[in-house]
């Protein structure tokens, strides 16, 4: 799974390095799930997965997708190991979600799994 376009940034790496076996597993046929990561090195990130096979692009405009995260780098980094709640994080408004919830907490939980 590699993003596009061809720079990296330290958020490319991350979602390069997810394993596609656990999106593949965290995900249902046809979802799509994308991380509006605002910041330094933000983004949006779009991991998807059609036909038994997973996506992650990096893209500038935003599309339909089942699910959409927004937050800052600073508490992606802070999801993905952990160090942030989900529920704190919607509560204290820190995350914002729109869409299918459900996915994206089941991708959170595969990638922590994934960072220990």
């Amino acid at each position: 799974m590699t993003p596009s376009p061809s720079a990296r940034s330290p958020l490319d790496e991350f979602f390069a390095a997810v394993p596609e076996a656990d999106v593949l597993s965290a995900l249902p046929d046809g979802a799509r799930v994308t991380f509006d990561l605002l910041g330094d090195d933000g983004g949006l990130w779009t991991v998807s997965r059609n036909g038994g096979s997973t996506a992650i692009e990096r893209t500038n405009h935003d599309a339909p997708v089942d699910c959409r995260l927004r937050c800052t780098v600073g508490d992606f980094r802070a999801l993905v190991r952990g160090e942030l709640d989900p529920r704190q994080g919607f509560m204290e408004r820190r995350l914002e979600v729109e869409g299918d919830v459900g996915l994206v907490l089941r991708l959170q939980r595969t990638v922590v799994r994934s960072e220990s």
